[in-house]
């Protein structure tokens, strides 16, 4: 699905670790031992007023674009995979002190790469 130029925001390249199974699915190269880095160039939001979109899958979770990219551009924050659906996801904080989890999609690798969160949320304790 290609995404309008004016939905799609342009940030800094940026990398996000990953374990090495998610590094072979999403990027197609392998890793050996240690994690796989993916690189973004774009992050892809749906129309805000899009019922099904990503941008209020987001909203009714309580968070916004800007804690879900913040997320994104941390390296400090640690790469994971969700439990329920097996893709890529980011664990961090917010810069208003919540813990979230970002779950996204690769959706183009070239000539840039980009994602598209799918939902992001504070997960339970466990």
């Amino acid at each position: 699905m290609r995404y309008p130029l004016s939905r799609i925001r342009r940030h800094p390249r940026s990398r996000l670790a990953h374990p090495a199974r998610v590094g072979l699915k999403f990027i197609s190269y392998a890793v050996v031992t240690g994690p796989a880095m993916i690189d973004f160039d774009l992050i892809a939001w749906d129309d805000e007023d899009d019922p099904r979109g990503n941008v209020q899958h987001i909203a009714a979770n309580g968070l916004t674009i800007e804690e879900v990219e913040q997320v994104l551009h941390d390296h400090a924050n640690r790469p994971t995979v969700s439990r329920s659906t097996g893709r890529p996801a980011v664990f961090g904080a917010t810069a208003t002190g919540k813990d979230i989890l970002v779950v996204y999609e690769v959706l183009e690798t070239e000539p840039v790469i980009v994602i598209r969160p799918i939902t992001a949320y504070e997960p339970m304790p466990e």
